[in-house]
């Protein structure tokens, strides 16, 4: 076991708790994911690819509009929490860069998990997602960017300083498009969210 996945093993208990206090004074997690859940445009009967599903807060979400839902993990004590939020959903152990989607999906969602990896990874991920698109299908994304204002801005910062690795302070200051436009994909549109500690966005094949 690697020391990531110890970290995630200890983590996962507290997953959840975390959550929803640090989203607590921007609306709530229930509100946020809803939120960006409706921006990804997800319909009844899509097929959805969940990479770095965590303890399934989003999986549950997604199969509440009726998509139909693959979701991928590496650390099965999250994934353990996933089947029982969500059992609805296949669950699949798997480190994200190493995924061999088993199909092609209408939408492919990265929620908080691109901001972990170093950009060579982050490359890999994302041409992943775009090769796993089957046609008229999209990318939908949530995670930190530059688009915070003050004070938000000095809070999140201090938050990446503290509790994420250097790869996230490096994904956040520059936001979306550089790094999808290098996987080929276009960002159809974005919107800050959770007053602006994050950005939500769906890409579609260039």
């Amino acid at each position: 076991m690697s020391a990531e996945d110890v970290i995630y093993e200890r983590l996962a208990p507290f997953y959840d708790l975390m959550s929803r206090a640090l989203l607590l004074p921007f609306g709530g997690d229930t509100r946020f994911r809803t939120d960006v859940v409706a921006a990804w445009s997800v319909q009844p009967g899509d097929r959805v690819l969940e990479l770095g599903c965590g303890t399934g807060l989003m999986t549950r979400l997604l199969l509440d509009r009726g998509a139909i839902v693959t979701s991928v993990d590496r650390s099965e004590p999250m994934l353990a929490r996933a089947r029982v939020r969500a059992p609805e959903a296949t669950f699949l152990v798997s480190d994200v860069l190493a995924f061999e989607p088993p199909g092609r999906f209408d939408r492919v969602i990265f929620s908080y998990i691109l901001h972990e990896l170093p950009a060579a990874a982050r490359a890999r991920a994302l041409a992943l997602a775009r090769s796993a698109l089957a046609p008229g299908g999209m990318v939908g994304l949530v995670d930190f960017d530059d688009s915070a204002r003050q004070p938000v801005r000095t809070l999140i910062d201090l938050y990446l300083r503290v509790a994420e690795p250097p790869s996230a302070r490096d994904w956040a200051a520059h936001g979306f498009r550089r790094e999808l436009a290098a996987a080929g994909l276009r960002l159809v549109r974005s919107a800050p969210i959770g007053w602006g500690t994050a950005r939500v966005g769906i890409a579609a094949p260039a």
